[in-house]
């Protein structure tokens, strides 16, 4: 495994993922545009979210990258004030503290079970990490793609997977009123194994939709196959 230690910047994550991701050999002039770009996002994604410590740099990458910070009304569907309540056993602040709470919720998870679940390492061979492509059509049942590659398919599915709590729109508005409104959406999904600071390593997947334009939109961030006692909710 590759420690988060050795990635200082996420432009230091983008080439090792790159490397992962192609057959020996090849250079990243042989990886099509697509997947290259899914490497960029998912890179930038972990930096971001994973690796680098500060909220705020945080909400800055997320809004340079076209994101809209979602409103209080929303984050209380997701039940956002009872969480806070119980985590912290204090009185949510009130929807007017929104960027704070969420500030505060986002750093939590680095602490919880004494920070045993918090990702430390990114996996050093090709085998640990898998993108498969698929499409999904309006009104059809949604199939997303399957992650597979030298590990066999049950490493990167099983048991039960941890979501993470998405408190960003994109401009499309999410990817079902995408989907409503173009009809087809290509979709991709990449997963990349990450050590725990347990010593623990589970498949994270990173889940994407493309609009017909070209751009690809971060649609859900999950933890696979594991069970809800042993992960963290992270805030997205």
């Amino acid at each position: 495994m590759a420690p988060f230690r050795d990635f200082p910047t996420a432009s230091s994550v983008r080439p090792h993922l790159a490397n992962l991701a192609l057959p020996p050999g090849d250079d990243l002039a042989a990886a099509d545009n697509d997947t290259l770009r899914l490497i960029n996002l998912t890179g930038d994604t972990i930096y971001f979210r994973l690796i680098q410590q500060s909220p705020e740099a945080y909400r800055a990458w997320r809004e340079s990258s076209g994101y809209v910070f979602r409103d209080a009304a929303a984050m209380r569907r997701e039940l956002v004030p009872q969480d806070y309540e119980f985590l912290f056993q204090e009185s949510y602040p009130g929807d007017d503290h929104i960027v704070s709470v969420f500030d505060r919720l986002w750093t939590v998870a680095r602490d919880r079970f004494n920070g045993a679940a918090m990702p430390v390492a990114l996996p050093a061979e090709g085998t640990g990490l898998a993108i498969a492509f698929g499409q999904i059509e309006f009104g059809q049942e949604i199939r997303l793609p399957v992650l597979s590659g030298t590990l066999p398919g049950d490493v990167w599915m099983g048991r039960s997977q941890i979501g993470f709590r998405n408190w960003w729109s994109d401009p499309e508005g999410g990817a079902m009123q995408a989907l409503q409104r173009h009809g087809r959406l290509r979709v991709a999904l990449v997963g990349v194994i990450l050590e725990l600071q347990s010593g623990e390593r589970y498949p994270f997947s990173f889940l994407y939709y493309q609009v017909p334009s070209g751009e690809w939109w971060l649609w859900r961030m999950n933890v696979l196959n594991t069970t809800p006692e042993r992960g963290v909710m992270f805030e997205l």
